[in-house]
């Protein structure tokens, strides 16, 4: 892609010494028209998966290389009780928690003017159409573009034989689902590698960062002495990729472990 345009001159320029009857001053010793130079390659690394995939969706209308989903195996086998092709073979009203993708989203308007929102929810074996509506659209409206992995919770709705869909009553990314839904962070970290205020800007980190993960601190100096330093209900955090990072600044790269 990034060599189109400098291709596309290549090309008219050839084209252009050919309909001339232009020829170079070693043409006639080459098979080809070389005496124009071809453009070199331009050194830049391939697109990032996400990028890939979703051109060729864009290109093609499917995914051809891989899938959106392929990154997140190991949350959809924690997090996700079912696929979409079971639910919707089993043909049964339940109460459901699926991962997938949002497809073909469109958003409209109920008769008193609130918005909601109608998309088709993807996974690696089908799709099915899924519901959000007014009350929980703007809290969920981040997460409603189009390729984007997502964990639904609601209920799966069998109307007929042919008809299904989704209602979501609850709805979050599966980046940094694992961290988000951590029961515990267990921090462990050497003695000798803190910097003297790193108690104080640990405490100052949890303190800031109120929610309902335990935090369990192992400290220990290697081949001395280990102290565990178990949670209390007055030390309990609202855990995310970005307060692990935090706490990893202060404590070391590694240093923090998630307990489900």
């Amino acid at each position: 892609m990034a060599m189109v345009d400098s291709a596309i001159e290549y090309g008219q320029k050839v084209r252009r010494d050919r309909e001339s009857g232009q020829k170079g001053l070693f043409a006639g010793l080459q098979s080809g028209p070389a005496a124009i130079p071809e453009p070199p390659p331009p050194a830049i690394p391939e697109w990032p998966v996400e990028q890939r995939l979703a051109f060729e969706k864009e290109t093609l209308g499917f995914y051809v290389s891989g899938h959106p989903l392929e990154k997140f195996v190991n949350e959809v086998s924690r997090f996700s009780r079912k696929s979409i092709a079971e639910l919707i073979s089993e043909r049964k009203s339940v109460e459901c928690r699926i991962a997938g993708i949002v497809t073909d989203f469109r958003a409209k308007r109920t008769k008193k003017g609130d918005l909601m929102a109608l998309f088709t929810l993807e996974d690696l074996t089908g799709a099915v159409e899924t519901v959000v509506f007014p009350n929980s659209y703007q809290k969920f409206e981040p997460y409603l573009t189009a390729d984007f992995p997502i964990l639904i919770s609601g209920r799966f709705e069998a109307e007929d034989e042919r008809s299904c869909k989704v209602i979501a009553s609850d709805l979050q990314p599966l980046s940094g689902i694992a961290e988000r839904n951590a029961k515990t962070l267990r921090i462990k970290a050497c003695i000798s590698n803190l910097s003297p205020g790193s108690a104080a800007m640990l405490h100052r980190l949890l303190e800031s960062n109120r929610g309902d993960t335990g935090v369990d601190v192992e400290l220990y100096h290697p081949s001395d002495f280990r102290v565990n330093i178990q949670s209390s209900d007055f030390v309990k955090v609202k855990s995310s990729p970005e307060l692990i990072e935090q706490i990893e600044s202060i404590c070391g790269p590694g240093s923090v472990h998630i307990v489900d």
